[in-house]
């Protein structure tokens, strides 16, 4: 055989490879131990898939590869998914477990089809194409995973690394961009593994362990920002269980919380998303009374179910301190744009899935994308909810324009999903969104985790998950101009990285066909 020729590929050990490549890829996003990401372990994971794509013999078997090793990524990123349908939904065990591979198998799709595309393009081209086409197929399929049929992003590689030197790309790239750039190295990674010499290969072993070991490293952008103010913040961790948040917790959460408001020194105070569950329209004047703090070096933002433009809303209101009445009852209410399918709203034709699990308040009317900051001691605070942090895209707008944000704050209820690695993988989600927009997250949630995570993406202060407590911290708000990200993400959407993803996919097949037109004719 000649020597760089790619071996036969045998199909069900290249499966069985692939897959545990998939679990060890979802695991680098948030070790289950520690909860640290792991730049290195996905990108030697990427390596597996990178190597046996390359040495398929055609576009099936590369589809194959794609789609088993996108479903396990998947399945073991977002089995917690379990949790919420059956332990707090009431749906049966099989039907929930069957639930979360159906949908992972059919997320997995976008990369199936990428990859057999990018072979097919690539299949009689030499190693520069087909590195450039496998990126470009990994690039579309996160792309496509995270926009088509309202986006669930949940998982992309780029959270990886939040902690490495790809961390570095953040403000300019964004994490589809960094996914982008881990790709290209799985696939020099594998390429080395494809060397036939036994001294060559060793010294590939060794390039390979120093890169890795490299990319271990964090790293940060330049930072842009200045200090706009330094305020203190009060954050309540409620510990509602989920089961118990719209029945026997229903007043005692409520008390609580307005306890601890009523108690908070000078500052802003933050309780979760839906810290208090019933409606606005039917809370009586002594609630707004007690909600609106009485010193004018105080305020209220927390989370409950507001009035939408046609219906509920998954809502923010906020209350800055005043020593007087106010005609209205509160000053800013944020309505989440960007909802969660069968949690919050119902995909056409999923009435019946939707009916058989028991879930409050399961249909939100959307609130509009783009809805200003709410101005307070000087701070513009931009509020997100829940996975609201995974879309990017959408966050740069509060990062752009007049009301520019100083502070992003991230109101949160995981504890559908019990006491797992979903908190930590959120955590890094909301540390990398920092990065991306050199602004502070400020994490507010009611199991965990809260947090306050600064312009650099670093955990400045934490509580331990599932407990009852408040954390009091203060964040340095940032003012300074957008990040390149955030400037050409806000302008133009992800359609950029499309289309680099697109052309590293055909480029190869385009210059076969030019190449074939110069050709002269026989006569």
């Amino acid at each position: 055989m000649v020597q760089g020729t790619p071996a036969p590929l045998k199909q069900r050990p290249a499966l069985l490879w692939v897959a545990v490549a998939g679990v060890l890829h979802a695991c680098a996003l948030s070790w289950p131990t520690t909860g640290q990401a792991l730049g290195a372990v996905q990108v030697l994971a990427l390596a597996v898939l990178a190597a046996l794509w390359w040495r398929c013999e055609d576009a099936t078997s590369a589809l194959k590869l794609g789609w088993v090793f996108a479903t396990a990524h998947g399945v073991a990123a977002t089995w917690w998914l379990y949790i919420s349908m059956h332990q707090y939904g009431g749906l049966s065990a099989p039907l929930a477990a069957g639930a979360v591979v159906l949908l992972q198998a059919a997320l997995g799709v976008y990369l199936a089809l990428a990859l057999g595309l990018a072979h097919r393009c690539t299949q009689e081209r030499g190693g520069m194409a087909r590195a450039g086409a496998f990126v470009g197929a990994w690039l579309c399929a996160e792309l496509a995973r995270a926009q088509w049929f309202t986006g669930f992003p949940w998982g992309s590689s780029g959270y990886a690394h939040v902690d490495s030197a790809l961390a570095w790309l953040a403000p300019y790239v964004g994490v589809y961009g960094m996914g982008a750039m881990a790709a290209l190295l799985a696939v020099g990674v594998a390429s080395a593994w494809r060397v036939r010499s036994v001294l060559m290969r060793g010294g590939a072993g060794v390039m390979t362990l120093a890169a890795l070991l490299a990319l271990s490293q964090p790293a940060r952008a330049p930072d842009t920002t200045q200090e706009q103010a330094l305020v203190p913040l009060t954050l309540l961790q409620g510990n509602v269980p989920q089961d118990e948040k719209y029945t026997a917790q229903r007043e005692s959460a409520l008390n609580w919380y307005l306890a601890q408001a009523q108690q908070a020194p000078a500052g802003l105070t933050l309780a979760p998303e839906i810290a208090i569950v019933t409606p606005t329209d039917r809370w009586p004047d002594a609630l707004w009374q007690a909600l609106r703090p009485s010193q004018t070096d105080r305020a209220l933002m927390l989370g409950a179910p507001g009035q939408g433009p046609t219906a509920l809303a998954n809502s923010v209101l906020a209350w800055a301190g005043q020593d007087h009445a106010l005609a209205q009852p509160w000053d800013h209410q944020y309505d989440k744009h960007h909802l969660v399918p069968f949690g919050e709203f119902i995909p056409p034709g999923f009435a019946w899935f939707v009916q058989a699990m028991n879930i409050p308040m399961g249909e939100f009317s959307r609130g509009p994308l783009g809805q200003p900051s709410w101005r307070w001691g000087g701070v513009n605070w931009a509020p997100n909810i829940c996975y609201e942090d995974l879309f990017g895209e959408e966050l740069a707008s509060a990062v752009t324009g007049e009301q520019a944000a100083h502070v992003l704050v991230n109101f949160s209820n995981i504890a559908w999903f019990g006491d797992t690695v979903a908190q930590t993988q959120h955590l890094n989600i909301s540390r990398l969104r920092a990065l991306e927009l050199q602004r502070p997250m400020v994490r507010v949630t009611n199991t965990g985790t809260t947090a306050l995570i600064d312009h650099q993406g670093r955990v400045v202060s934490r509580l331990p998950t599932w407990t009852r407590e408040v954390l009091h911290t203060q964040v340095s708000a940032r003012s300074g101009p957008p990040t390149w990200y955030a400037r050409w993400v806000s302008r133009w959407g992800l359609w950029p990285l499309w289309v680099l993803g697109a052309l590293a996919i055909f480029a190869p097949l385009l210059r076969r066909k030019s190449g074939a037109s110069l050709k002269p004719t026989k006569r």
